[in-house]
């Protein structure tokens, strides 16, 4: 429902939008018996390595509102309407630290702005031999209006640092709601 490529598709599209379709659907799975939510805020696609070819502005207003949104988003589902338990991981932070120190994080300095997997829709296909030295897994390219767009999408090791980041926000999350965290 949520992605960073939303705004590749559709530049009309909004975060106020996209934050109140995650609402309803959060009501709704309120609504069916679910109380604990972690809510993930996307990557700029200025981060991607066609973002960082070629900067597009509106990439980081989007994230930035999007974050924005659903910041007011976690306040208003914690509150006493709502009585909900919601952690937020921002993927869009965790990106940026990892892409301006990758070394510190185990992966190739010289590989941030690269696809470990090349050509997989299209032209002819290589993969990459330490695809945990790289940040980005695949370069989608897709035509669009006459547009070349390129995607990307995190590795393997990239997606780990996402869930050890969410793990310690949930912890953290949960202790300070009174919750006994018993680990995973």
């Amino acid at each position: 429902m949520i992605g960073a490529n939303d705004i590749y598709f559709r530049r009309d599209v909004n975060a106020w939008q996209i934050a109140d379709k995650l609402e309803v659907a959060i009501a709704r799975l309120r609504d069916a018996g679910a109380y604990a939510f972690l809510i993930g805020v996307p990557y700029s696609l200025a981060l991607v390595p066609n973002g960082l070819a070629s900067p597009d502005p509106i990439f980081d207003r989007y994230a930035d509102n999007l974050r924005r949104e659903i910041g007011k988003l976690r306040i208003r589902l914690s509150s006493r309407e709502y009585k909900l338990k919601v952690a937020v991981v921002d993927m869009g932070a965790i990106t940026a630290r990892v892409a301006a120190d990758p070394a510190r994080y185990g992966f190739d300095d010289a590989l941030v702005d690269v696809a470990c997997l090349k050509g997989p829709y299209g032209g002819p296909r290589s993969l990459c031999d330490t695809p945990d030295s790289y940040l980005w897994w695949d370069d989608v390219r897709q035509a669009r209006r006459s547009t070349l767009i390129s995607q990307f999408h995190p590795t393997r090791r990239l997606h780990e640092i996402f869930a050890r980041d969410a793990g310690t926000i949930i912890k953290r999350r949960l202790t300070s709601l009174g919750w006994v965290w018993a680990g995973w």
